[in-house]
């Protein structure tokens, strides 16, 4: 909850995304006051559409997804192996900074050469005019 406290003014968005039922999602939305968005019945074609390592493995895992909406980081099921909290905070704050400080890509369209479509549709001319 800190890290999601420290981070939510700087555009970071945080999802739990469980394989659970909905009313098993809700209950630990409702027993931990989860602030931020939830999602329940996930497949695991999901999970590996994000490109997420161990992808078939249900347990609690952290991901942070990067700007080009890619997994940039996976704690490894930390806490399933019993990875002390403190650790665990600190290598995702880790993440999550390293994330932020990518550019963000942005495309756009590139302008045709001149005189390249660049008459409106009214004024392209027919064979002969």
């Amino acid at each position: 909850m800190r890290v999601h406290r420290k981070y939510e003014t700087r555009g970071v968005l945080f999802l739990s995304l469980s394989g659970d039922p909905r009313m098993k999602v809700q209950e630990f939305i409702d027993k931990h006051e989860i602030t931020w968005s939830s999602g329940y019945g996930a497949s695991e074609a999901m999970i590996e559409a994000l490109g997420a390592p161990n992808a078939g493995v249900m347990v609690p895992l952290l991901y942070v997804i990067g700007r080009d909406q890619r997994v940039a980081w996976c704690d490894q099921q930390a806490r399933y192996k019993h990875q002390e909290p403190r650790q665990i905070v600190e290598a995702l704050d880790r993440a999550i900074e390293a994330a932020l400080t990518v550019p963000k890509v942005v495309v756009r369209e590139t302008p045709s050469p001149a005189g390249e479509g660049s008459e409106s549709p009214s004024e392209k001319r027919t064979p002969g005019s």
